[in-house]
């Protein structure tokens, strides 16, 4: 008798035990974290193994516009080096990831800024199938014909993207290759930027 109740109870405490981990999982993933918000976003979050220069672009950042926001406690005696960046700092964007939203989202805000990579446009481009980016060397036929589709859209849309301004006719102006490089060669955090898709619909081969 006593050790069929031994039995019964340990099973108790063993399903209770199961239960209550099981509760926790699924409160956890379904609480809206800032790692879900940014993966959601299409932003990568930095990593311990990404290359230090990745790094140092948002360590500079912080260093110069945050005001140790964070609170890191070596700030004064690293801070100085904006080529080197402090395990704090890198701490602080990884621990900080599993953070719920919901009374986090100036956290969140300051993972995205100081925590994420960039990528230049040109890079992200070329992993697209079936698009290219125009070069400065191509053909000017080919530059033309993308300036072609921009002046249609203008004349539609009264849009200029590529901020090319003062044009009246479809000739190619001397701005729009020196625009579509200089947008090209500038680095996002998502493919969702405006600017990405701007590049990729004005700046590649028709």
């Amino acid at each position: 008798m006593s050790n069929t109740l031994i039995k019964v109870g340990a099973g108790i405490v063993g399903i209770s035990s199961v239960t209550t981990g099981s509760y926790f999982i699924r409160g956890y993933y379904n609480t809206d974290r800032i790692i879900h918000r940014i993966n959601n976003s299409g932003m990568t979050l930095l990593n311990y193994s990404d290359p230090e220069a990745e790094w140092a672009k948002r360590w500079k950042d912080y260093v110069e516009n945050s005001n140790n926001i964070w609170k890191l406690t070596d700030f004064d005696q690293t801070k100085g080096n904006k080529d080197q960046v402090p395990k704090s700092f890198k701490d602080k964007c990884y621990y900080s990831t599993g953070t719920a939203i919901e009374g986090n989202r100036g956290l969140l805000s300051q993972i995205e800024r100081y925590c994420t990579k960039s990528f230049k446009i040109t890079d992200l481009l070329g992993q697209e199938k079936g698009i290219t980016l125009l070069k400065r060397e191509d053909d000017p036929k080919l530059w033309k014909a993308a300036w072609d589709k921009y002046f249609e859209n203008k004349k539609k849309n009264n849009k200029d993207p590529l901020d090319i301004k003062h044009f009246t006719n479809n000739n190619l102006p001397d701005n729009y290759k020196e625009n579509c490089i200089k947008n090209a060669n500038s680095e996002i955090r998502t493919k969702r930027d405006e600017k990405y898709s701007i590049v990729k619909s004005w700046c590649t081969k028709v």
